[in-house]
């Protein structure tokens, strides 16, 4: 960065006094984002496992995910049936809601940042670049991922919101039916000489896609963000694309999530502070469960479960009686069934039960 530099013990300073205020401010800027961040779940989104400082800066540590990246599982398959398709960017926008509901934005959805596991299903990576929407403080990094990136994206002022992610994500779309990548946002500004994705109808070949899904991915790539899809909801309606029934009960939970960490959550807590000096859920229990066994379950979990576990075992503290129960309670929140049954395996013989 042109604002602090690495000295050759690794620390990362400020290059000038007049730089330290941008420099802390952005590092504070990074944590508010990743506390956030750290907070939302969702099993199309790579889970953010832990976030700290360090020699004077500030990491991400994201959870490994086996898979093949979507520019490369995509060589074999195309033409890609509109199914298929469809079965790829409906858990994204998916997970791109629950993104948006925690007041973020990805601001780099790219073929390479999409990951297709062994089952088919995919996974949004890389976080890094990602940013709040907060209010009118809408000045932001010029982010550009050639094609992918919306106008807005080519400057420090855009207006940034859903539809920004939502034309990278049309991008990705019209890439994955046509295999080229879209013509760069700020050349169709005047004149959009860009080969609509509805073309495709009007070649005289049999084609197999329909008039509507086409349509929907012109319209989230519309040069002007007024012009686009304004929410994952908008698009999702657009492809004709149901709603998981699991949607509403996880958005629930995520702004009770985000509710907790707007009102005074420590850093400490999602970081993976010891709980005696974050006060989290050693205090709620108080008299119920031993601190060092509630910190023991916190340890576990947060590995599982990223920077929220302390909040879940600190909520499951609140209605157990029992160890056990404790355990059954957080695991619910554990996707994986090897790792659900590894982590309550663990607390099982425990003669440490929650009552004194």
């Amino acid at each position: 960065l042109d604002i602090s530099a690495r000295a050759p013990d690794q620390i990362v300073s400020p290059r000038t006094k007049a730089d330290s205020e941008i420099f802390n401010w952005g590092l504070r800027r990074f944590l508010d984002d990743a506390r956030t961040l750290g907070s939302v779940r969702h099993p199309n989104i790579v889970r953010m496992v832990r976030f700290f400082e360090s020699n004077g800066s500030a990491y991400v540590v994201m959870e490994f995910v086996e898979g093949q990246p979507l520019n490369t599982w995509i060589n074999t398959r195309r033409p890609l049936p509109q199914q298929n398709a469809l079965n790829i960017v409906g858990p994204l926008l998916d997970g791109l809601a629950v993104i948006h509901k925690a007041g973020h934005l990805h601001r780099d959805i790219k073929p390479g940042n999409v990951l297709i596991r062994a089952d088919g299903s995919p996974v949004l990576l890389d976080f890094g670049p990602a940013r709040a929407v907060r209010g009118d403080d809408q000045k932001m990094t010029a982010l550009v991922a050639p094609g992918y990136a919306p106008e807005e994206q080519f400057h420090a002022h855009g207006k940034h919101g859903p539809w920004t992610d939502l034309y990278s994500l049309g991008g990705v779309l019209y890439w994955m039916i046509t295999g080229s990548r879209p013509t760069e946002a700020v050349a169709r500004l005047r004149k959009d000489v860009m080969t609509p994705a509805s073309a495709l109808r009007l070649t005289g070949q049999p084609c197999p896609y329909t008039v509507a899904f086409l349509d929907a991915i012109d319209w989230a790539l519309k040069p002007y963000a007024e012009d686009r899809p304004q929410s994952t909801a908008d698009l999702r309606a657009r492809l004709g694309i149901a709603e998981p029934e699991a949607a509403a009960e996880r958005n629930q939970r995520i702004d009770a999530t985000v509710k907790i960490i707007s009102t005074g959550m420590s850093a400490g807590t999602l970081t993976g502070t010891p709980a005696e000096t974050t006060g989290t859920s050693t205090d709620a229990a108080a008299g119920r469960f031993a601190p060092d066994l509630l910190r023991r379950v916190e340890a576990e979990a947060m590995m599982l479960l990223g920077p929220i576990a302390p909040m879940i075992v600190r909520n499951a503290s609140r209605k157990a009686t029992s160890l056990t129960e404790l355990c059954n309670i957080v695991a619910r929140d554990i996707d994986d069934e090897k790792a659900r049954a590894l982590f309550l395996k663990k607390f099982a013989d425990d003669e440490r039960t929650s009552p004194p």
